[in-house]
């Protein structure tokens, strides 16, 4: 089976790599915050914002082609979203102009994601946010997403490669209720793979936490880069561009 992890480049070594992971974090975050209160006509801003985004992916070392594609995903549902913008009553200019920046800066935003996901090794990341103060609920729900996926991404081709075995090829509307019976059977599956998982991780001690290392103190040269990335950020932001 061929998986695509989120984080199939993280042990790069770059600046960006190297950075510390609860730094990154913060400073990532902040920049999505930044990016996102930034008025919608704020052209200039956003030029600026683009040159600081493309610099930290120069930065990162990671493939240009891979970025593009993990961009190109979410780009149909921004470009859905500020397309109903357009029918606001508004002057046409108006309108244009709030539909450019609402996808400017939500491609921003989700490029800093990206940028944040690829560098950094999930379970780290996690660690990052708990460190952070985040509910054990969300920590545990994410940790095991992220686990067993796969688990379930295997059961659902196998599923497909049966059904295909079988000849089976829906070629009218009235084949698609079948499709029913798979989505029945994989969620079954699913739900008693998850009870054996659970069972199994009982009778090896897991008592509702994820046993984690004592984290490093953070270097100042790493806490002085984040202060100064996220006060660069912030200057761009209150400039008159």
């Amino acid at each position: 089976m061929e998986h695509h992890f989120i984080d199939r480049y993280a042990e790069l070594d770059s600046p960006v790599h190297r950075w510390d992971v609860r730094v990154k974090t913060a400073f990532f975050f902040c920049a999505v915050v930044v990016f996102v209160s930034t008025p919608t006509d704020a052209y200039a801003r956003f030029a600026a914002f683009a040159a600081v985004v493309f610099a930290a992916l120069l930065a990162s070392r990671l493939p240009l082609l891979f970025f593009a594609k993990r961009l190109a995903i979410v780009i149909p549902f921004i470009a859905a979203v500020g397309f109903f913008h357009l029918f606001s009553g508004k002057p046409w200019g108006e309108r244009l102009a709030l539909f450019g920046g609402l996808c400017m800066k939500s491609m921003l935003a989700v490029s800093a994601l990206i940028l944040l996901i690829s560098t950094t090794r999930f379970a780290r990341l996690l660690e990052a946010l708990e460190s952070f103060g985040v509910p054990q609920v969300f920590i545990k729900t994410f940790s095991f997403a992220y686990r067993y996926i796969f688990l379930l991404q295997d059961e659902l081709m196998r599923m497909a490669r049966a059904a295909r075995a079988r000849n089976f090829a829906p070629k009218h509307l009235f084949q698609v209720h079948k499709f029913g019976w798979i989505i029945g059977s994989f969620f079954i599956r699913s739900y008693e793979r998850a009870e054996r998982v659970y069972l199994a991780m009982l009778a090896r001690g897991f008592a509702g936490r994820f046993a984690r290392s004592e984290p490093a103190p953070i270097r100042w040269s790493d806490a002085t880069a984040g202060i100064a990335s996220i006060a660069a950020l912030v200057l761009i932001r209150s400039l008159p561009l």
